[in-house]
């Protein structure tokens, strides 16, 4: 996919995610939190330590219910 298509489907996925989420506001419901996460287009993908980047990487999606983009 190209940047602005992938830049597109993010924006389409969070616009969804708030609609999802209003829509049970609006019925009292109680609205579970959802973590939302960037995917490694948030330069992640570096090179060094193994160690380090795994430890990184792990903090960063721990908890992640939707991650925008690639793992």
């Amino acid at each position: 996919l190209t940047a602005p298509t992938r830049k597109v489907q993010q924006v389409f996925f969070f616009l969804l995610l708030c609609a999802r989420c209003s829509a049970q506001t609006q019925e009292g419901d109680q609205t579970p939190e959802v973590a939302v996460c960037t995917g490694t287009q948030n330069s992640l993908s570096m090179t060094g330590d193994t160690d380090k980047q795994y430890e990184l990487t792990k903090k960063m999606y721990t908890g992640c219910v939707i991650v925008m983009g690639n793992l």
